[in-house]
Order: C-alpha cells, then sequence, then structure tokens
C-alpha cells in the first residue's frame, strides 16, 4: 500500500506540471520577474542551439511555476526568516542583499584608490564650466535605509566600517566652492526622530521624507538665484 502511495504521488508531482502546461486548468496568477521570460524554439533557431532554447524556455514555463515560486518563498520567509533577495530584518524591515553586503563593500573598495580624487576632480571641473555658463550647481548624494535604521539589520547583513568612505567623499564635495550641497542625510536624520523616513519594505524614502528634501532643495536655488524668499509654499500635510 506504501508503495503505491508513493508512486501515484510521483506521478502526480510529474504529470500535474505538464497537464498544467497543456490546459491551464490551475488558475494562477504569473509572478512578476521584472524580466522578459525566454522564449520557445522557432523556425529562425539555429539547429545547434535548439536544446539550449527549448531548456531555457521549458524552465520559465513548466506548469504551476508561479505557485512553486511563491510557495518556495513564503516558506523561507515564514519558517527560516530568509530569502534570496532581501535580508529580513527586525520589526518588519527588509533590505535589499545587494544593497547592504555587496554595493557598499564595491564602493569601499573603490574609493580606496584613486577614484576618490577623480569623483572630486571632475566634479569641480563641472560645476566650474557650469558657473562659467550662468548655471548653479545643486548636489545631493542620498544614502540608504541601513545607514538610518542599522539597528534593524539581522545578523547576516555586512556592517559597514565606522567611518564609510562614502562619507569622506561627500565631505570633500561639500567643500567644492561652487556646489551647493543638499545634506540630506542630516535632513533625514532630524526627522527620524519624529516619523519613519524610508518605507519598511524598499531602500527609498517615503513621500514625507522627499518632502523635505525636495524642500530644500528648492529653498537653495532659490536663494542661489536671489529671490526675496523661498518658491516653496507647500505646507507638510499628515493624511
Amino acid at each position: 500500500m506504501r508503495n503505491r502511495t508513493f508512486i501515484l504521488i510521483f506521478a502526480v508531482l510529474v504529470f500535474l506540471p505538464m497537464l498544467q502546461m497543456m490546459t491551464g486548468v490551475v488558475p494562477v496568477a504569473p509572478v512578476s520577474e521584472n524580466r522578459n521570460l525566454a522564449p520557445a524554439p522557432g523556425i529562425a533557431t539555429p539547429l545547434d542551439r535548439v536544446a539550449r532554447v527549448a531548456n531555457e524556455w521549458f524552465s520559465d514555463h513548466f506548469g504551476l511555476r508561479p505557485l512553486l515560486i511563491r510557495l518556495k518563498t513564503q516558506i523561507d520567509y515564514s519558517l527560516f526568516r530568509t530569502s534570496d533577495r532581501v535580508l529580513v530584518g527586525s520589526d518588519g524591515w527588509l533590505f535589499y542583499r545587494s544593497t547592504v553586503n555587496i554595493e557598499p563593500l564595491a564602493v569601499e573598495t573603490m574609493l580606496a584608490g584613486p577614484a576618490e580624487e577623480r569623483i572630486v576632480r571632475g566634479m569641480r571641473e563641472f560645476s566650474d564650466a557650469l558657473e562659467k555658463s550662468g548655471i548653479h550647481t545643486v548636489l545631493i548624494v542620498n544614502m540608504t535605509s541601513d545607514r538610518f535604521y542599522s539597528d534593524k539589520l539581522p545578523a547576516a547583513a555586512v556592517r559597514r566600517p565606522g567611518r564609510p568612505r562614502i562619507d569622506d567623499l561627500v565631505e570633500k564635495l561639500q567643500t567644492l566652492p561652487q556646489v551647493k550641497y543638499i545634506d540630506s542625510f542630516s535632513i533625514l536624520q532630524a526627522a527620524k526622530a519624529s516619523r519613519p523616513v524610508f518605507h519598511k519594505t524598499d531602500f527609498h524614502w517615503n513621500d514625507p521624507a522627499a518632502f523635505l528634501v525636495a524642500k530644500a532643495a528648492v529653498d537653495t536655488i532659490s536663494n542661489s538665484e536671489g529671490l526675496p524668499q523661498s518658491a516653496w509654499s507647500h505646507p507638510l500635510k499628515s493624511s
């Protein structure tokens, strides 16, 4: 009896995806992957690539694939508090793995060499050239959510150095004579004391935080243009 049950379950697992591909009997919502799924091989497909193209197409279209992807990711998140693409932090916070564990290290490595001086020199030359044409330069360097909510990061997160090199670069950019620098980091740090400044499931600022930085930018531009007061006249209202 056990053998028959095992064989039956195995047969269902093998043939159900194929049946789904042929009939679509189970309604399954597609998964948004931000990419184009592999096309099926056609008449124009070179003979030596047919097998590879067919395999790629099958991998992207086999029956119940979206359902299985959702099931797998839900199990990872709910049972093991992990994910291939995000770091599951505390209090419902999610952080992209690449944004926390890969990109900051790449920036640290890049700025350890002559790149920092090239960036500063290039920005100086760029802003000077614009100023000669009567164009003022306003610069904003955006920091990601882990700089503001590092206490929400999980143990699997790679911690930034106590003094990241990006801070040294920003400090030098602030001293350029033709650059009007908007210190978004300080603005959001101050706002963080009274309200959240980032989305919990994204690395972007939320709208109230963006409002504050946008106002600072308009205030600075208005001053640079010699206006008697800022062109920004919109109050921040809570909904």
